[in-house]
């Protein structure tokens, strides 16, 4: 499937997920096809910044203003939970103000 979009000419290559995005950029690097990512927690990280060609958006959370915004209606707020699909983090008022 990764090769078919590259051989049948895709006008643009739409991955979702780390590793779909960084499957498709590397099998289409030589050709002028876009891709689009969708999903990318980090995209920096994932090494999908910097090629004219790759754009895409980020599902990463500011929990930080998250937070601020609970402090800022309850100010005796002193722990809270966030959980996302499978992944859980607990993240308390001292944690995010280091």
């Amino acid at each position: 499937m990764v090769k078919q979009a590259v051989t049948d000419g895709a006008d643009v290559i739409i991955p979702i997920g780390t590793l779909a995005a960084q499957t498709m950029v590397v099998a289409s690097e030589d050709t002028e096809i876009p891709v689009v990512y969708a999903t990318i927690s980090d995209p920096e990280a994932a090494s999908l910044t910097g090629i004219d060609r790759v754009t895409g958006t980020s599902d990463a959370l500011n929990t930080k203003q998250f937070v601020d915004m609970m402090l800022k209606q309850n100010p005796k707020l002193t722990d809270s939970w966030f959980t996302l699909f499978k992944f859980r983090s607990k993240l308390t008022k001292s944690q995010l103000q280091k």
